[in-house]
């Protein structure tokens, strides 16, 4: 059983331990203590509260859109730190293998935050990416009801993705 569900009290050091851990490659976190301190007490600090984690819980586990990855239109930037251990690279390679137009950026010796922990590389990974793209051409317009279901999308979207999820289960050919 993992900690969380024997309910076993967990220390600060320990805490930080599991977070660096799971957000930080080793080298990363070996040569920059400090800043893994830092980047944590920012991340503690913008934390969410217990509704939060719990939709976050939900969308994670029960709203797919990977049925719906094939319409997306813009050019897309899949970055991915190379060593992450919180989401795989296969993921990362199943959003770049399912979005038309979507360029993989693997970021060699990063973990989780590989923005954080190679800001530079980073950068000029993205403004590179973004200077081949050149001038982009309009997107498919709505048709006239999604247009105007589209608003309601924001309130409503983690229900209407598990509503959509639910119906993609009982109806696997659609």
């Amino acid at each position: 059983l993992s900690l969380a569900a024997q309910r076993v009290p967990l220390s600060r050091e320990r805490k930080v331990k599991l977070l660096t851990r799971q957000l930080f490659s080793d080298a990363y976190a070996a040569a920059h203590p400090d800043e893994v301190l830092a980047h944590l007490g920012r991340l503690g600090a913008d934390r969410a509260g217990v509704r939060g984690v719990l939709q976050h819980l939900t969308a994670s586990t029960v709203h797919d859109t990977v049925r719906r990855l094939r319409s997306v239109q813009a050019p897309t930037l899949v970055l991915h730190g190379r060593l992450d251990r919180m989401v795989s690279v296969a993921n990362a390679q199943l959003l770049a293998e399912r979005i038309p137009r979507a360029t993989l950026a693997l970021v060699d010796g990063a973990g989780h935050l590989p923005l954080l922990e190679q800001p530079l590389p980073v950068r000029a990974l993205i403004l590179d990416w973004m200077a081949e793209q050149g001038p982009l051409p309009p997107g498919r317009p709505l048709s006239p009801v999604l247009a105007a279901a589209e608003p309601w999308t924001r309130v409503f979207g983690l229900q209407a993705g598990a509503a959509r999820t639910w119906a993609s289960n009982w109806h696997p050919g659609r």
